[in-house]
């Protein structure tokens, strides 16, 4: 499962300015996504739209200035994604 430090990477990309340095730690990112979906018997579907990976490329896509919204609907996509990471940063471990 994703990590709380890579749900909290992908919170601080955002402040990020340097798109080759995005670029390269991303492949970490999906490789955890990846990694995530098989154990869990997801697909494609499920590493495209994980709102990780969502963060990532919105970021990557405002570094190269080509960020586009498909109208509400984008928008709304990413502030889930936002949701969801600050969710996952604020969850308590559960120790047994």
């Amino acid at each position: 499962m994703i990590s709380k430090k890579m749900w909290q990477q992908a919170i601080d990309v955002q402040n990020a300015c340097n798109l080759s340095g995005v670029a390269f730690a991303f492949g970490a990112v999906v490789q955890a996504v990846c990694d995530e979906a098989q154990e869990l018997g997801q697909g494609t579907d499920y590493r495209n739209s994980h709102p990780i990976i969502r963060l990532w490329l919105d970021k990557m896509c405002h570094l190269a200035d080509i960020q586009i919204f498909d109208g509400d609907k984008g928008q709304r996509r990413i502030d889930e994604a936002f949701e969801e990471a600050y969710r996952q940063t604020r969850e308590e471990d559960v120790q047994l």
